[in-house]
């Protein structure tokens, strides 16, 4: 049977030290319509929804070994989840250069998910809008090739 891990982004649009982040990034980037479109709730909308995430996968895909959450700071996580031994918070600045931080740029993330520490060589990336809502098995992600 393989590791398994879960790795999945995750933004607290609400959150003051992000919200204060962006605002300063958009303002020193000339990038006002960004900044319209957080007031808006158009985009970085956090709809409470990452405990139930945690629990769907938990429930629904009981074989996985580790669920990574990448965050840009680590007061983005709320504190019940931070503490769930089988979550590992990790913050932008542990897996990608400091040149390249701050970043809202998801595919600039996403680039730097084979950095995280303990990351299983076989890994499920999603994101916080992506509910595994009934049962899976890892044979619905790899095949017989992997050896799962």
């Amino acid at each position: 049977m393989l590791d398994i891990d879960y790795v999945l982004t995750y933004v607290n649009n609400k959150e003051q030290v992000w919200l204060n982040t962006f605002k300063e990034y958009c303002l020193q980037h000339d990038m006002q319509d960004k900044l319209d479109s957080l007031i808006k709730g158009s985009r970085y909308l956090d709809m409470g929804l990452l405990p139930s995430l945690i629990k769907c996968i938990k429930v629904n895909m009981p074989w996985i070994r580790k669920i990574h959450i990448i965050v840009s700071n680590i007061e983005q996580v709320p504190t019940n989840i931070a503490n769930d031994e089988q979550v590992h918070i990790v913050t932008h600045s542990d897996i990608i250069p400091s040149q390249y931080l701050p970043t809202f740029n998801s595919q600039t993330i996403e680039m730097f998910i084979p950095f995280i520490d303990g990351l299983s060589e076989h890994f499920i990336y999603g994101n916080d809008d992506m509910f595994p809502i009934g049962k899976l098995q890892p044979s619905d992600f790899f095949n017989e090739d992997d050896e799962y």
